[in-house]
């Protein structure tokens, strides 16, 4: 029953004028971040209820601020991959002809509102494979990035096992 009444809530038909922008309806109690490459991103105000939660969380062992923030700004990067997975969705339609509406962060994810379907199952495909391919280049770079060197250093993969401590060993 909650669930019935969350949608109910959050989401508004087609003829209603309120909440709505110049190409369709928008879900409720969305916050607008901005406009980037003509396309209206919408953060949903629960997102802001987890990031409080999770300060709290992150907060609450040691009552660090650092904590706290760490918490929240390494959801909040995962939730910019979240935005680029989408735009990659967003952008790959518009390749095909196909404008994008919005695209909204919810807790649960991202959702990206085509104005149509496309019209061939290739171009559908290649719109859906473009999110997760978004996410195979971050997780590359990330990869690389972590493995890099000091700046005016290169690494080199070593032959030899890591040292361990003897301490480990000796109990």
């Amino acid at each position: 029953m909650w669930a019935a009444n969350w949608v109910a809530m959050t989401t508004k038909t087609a003829t209603s004028n309120r909440n709505t922008n110049e190409s369709g309806p928008v879900l409720k109690w969305n916050l607008k971040l901005g406009r980037f490459l003509g396309i209206d991103v919408y953060l949903h105000f629960t997102f802001l209820l987890i990031l409080g939660f999770l300060a709290v969380a992150h907060w609450l062992p040691g009552r660090s601020v650092e904590a706290a923030l760490g918490g929240v700004l390494f959801f909040a990067a995962i939730f910019g991959c979240v935005l680029l997975h989408e735009f990659g969705h967003a952008l790959a339609a518009r390749r095909y002809g196909i404008g994008t509406r919005d695209i909204t962060l919810l807790p649960i994810g991202g959702l990206a509102r085509l104005e149509r379907m496309p019209d061939k199952p290739k171009q559908e495909f290649w719109i859906a494979v473009a999110g997760p391919a978004v996410n195979v280049v971050i997780a590359t770079s990330s990869l690389h990035g972590s493995r890099s060197p000091a700046p005016g250093r290169h690494w080199v993969p070593s032959a030899q096992p890591p040292v361990r401590s003897p301490s480990v060993y000796s109990r």
